[in-house]
């Protein structure tokens, strides 16, 4: 499946979930939300702000304890379901275009074009080099369908001026990239172009200097290998720790750990998507984030389900805080949360509809020639109560007409599957079917 048929599939599948969405909540209003219902995605931090990036809308930024402002999608650049990722030191933000990248130098107010050959690139996968000599550094893991031979990982350490190949994959289809907090290891997948597929993991285990490859026997059950994407290493032991990798079958999606063996052993299976991986800071539990909520590893390696927040689609900490991209309506009522160690507690740190305005930005950026304007046609689909507007009256069913996205929809449980059918189709990681 090609990378127009799928960009096609994921905007008619977000047009259909939304258009759902408006039915069942029987508004008597047309659907006028900006592009799709706002899902965090990740937590990038810039020092201690966090900025959250939220397909179809752009950047939320702000601090735990507020306010959050808002980048808008339309300032960045037209690829609504973008990835946005930013460098270990906090001063470059890259976000995928639709062939290439985005690259802002100041936060987030101007952007621009990055340079050939990655300007030329579907980039499908952006992870941030955390050693001390990559002051700037990104690597790209990046497809091209036209030349071959530039299929593959790249980095910039110049804030995306200038690009080196790391590892060609001139021989496969990328399936996806992930860097040890440490930036030593380093994790590409790749699938053969021809059916039945074989995967193939590139490992460097020095920062990128060499790789080598080893063909891996997935077990999926005698079910077609069509993705496998590196989710992350476990940091524990320093140094030592296992690289978990995620795939998909008829039933939803396994999570895989590779311990230097040819073939990976499945560790756990669910029915939604799988985003990421992190110790928790204080317990040093090994926790997975899903779009069904979080999965902390037991001491006879199962995974358990904890009742924390119903979704999961990041887990990040910062200064010995977990975080993770939650659920902005019922029953998390938190687009970011604080967990409080691997127990069910939770603090909210920001709902949509707490958004205050655009990020105060310089005249003449991006930001502030478009998106001021913007605030004022879309804050009221945050469910942002400005002081001009009138209060929402009170209905039967305890929420106001129309198509508020902030944080008074009813519970999405009492319509089935659809929840977890947004957050799959909003989800942090734009996933290749290789079929």
């Amino acid at each position: 499946m090609n990378s127009v048929m799928n960009r096609q599939r994921r905007s008619w599948l977000s047009g259909l979930g939304l258009a759902v969405v408006t039915c069942l909540l029987g508004s008597p209003q047309p659907a006028r939300a900006h592009g799709g219902l706002p899902v965090s995605q990740a937590i990038l931090w810039r020092g201690d702000s966090m900025m959250i990036p939220t397909p179809y809308w752009g950047l939320f930024v702000g601090t735990d304890g507020g306010p959050f402002r808002w980048i808008c999608d339309e300032a960045i650049n037209t690829n609504q379901q973008r990835i946005i990722n930013i460098t270990s030191d906090g001063q470059v933000l890259f976000a995928t275009d639709r062939m290439g990248l985005s690259v802002s130098t100041d936060g987030g107010c101007s952007w621009a074009a990055t340079t050939p050959p990655v300007s030329e690139l579907d980039v499908i996968a952006m992870a941030a080099d955390p050693s001390p000599t990559g002051q700037h550094g990104m690597h790209v893991l990046a497809n091209s369908y036209a030349d071959r031979s530039k299929t593959g990982l790249w980095r910039s350490d110049d804030a995306g001026q200038t690009w080196k190949p790391v590892r060609l994959l001139t021989a496969g289809l990328p399936g996806g990239l992930t860097v040890s907090p440490d930036g030593q290891y380093l994790a590409v997948t790749a699938l053969s172009e021809t059916t039945p597929r074989t995967a193939t993991l590139h490992l460097s285990t020095d920062g990128g200097a060499g790789f080598t490859s080893r063909v891996l026997n997935v077990p999926l059950d005698g079910q077609p290998l069509n993705t496998l994407v590196p989710i992350g290493f476990d940091s524990e032991p320093p140094g030592q720790g296992s690289l978990y990798l995620s795939s998909v079958i008829d039933s939803g999606y396994v999570l895989l750990r590779y311990d230097g063996l040819a073939a990976p052993t499945k560790v756990l299976q669910i029915a939604s998507t799988i985003h990421s991986l992190l110790r928790e800071p204080e317990t040093k539990t090994l926790l997975v984030a899903t779009a069904q909520g979080i999965y902390a590893l037991q001491p006879d390696q199962s995974f358990k389900l904890l009742d924390a927040v119903s979704s999961a689609l990041c887990l990040s900490s910062h200064k010995s805080q977990l975080y993770s991209c939650s659920w902005n309506y019922a029953p998390d009522f938190a687009a970011v949360a604080r967990l409080s160690g691997v127990s069910s507690s939770k603090t909210k740190v920001f709902q949509y509809s707490d958004t205050v305005g655009p990020v105060e930005c310089p005249a003449g950026t991006t930001v502030a020639n478009i998106c001021p304007k913007l605030w004022a046609s879309y804050a009221d689909q945050l469910g942002v109560m400005r002081p001009m507007d009138p209060p929402v009256p009170p209905t039967q069913t305890g929420y106001g007409g129309g198509c508020q996205l902030g944080g008074q929809l009813p519970s999405l449980a009492g319509i089935g599957m659809l929840g977890t059918s947004l957050a799959l189709l909003l989800g942090r990681r734009r996933r290749r079917l290789h079929t």
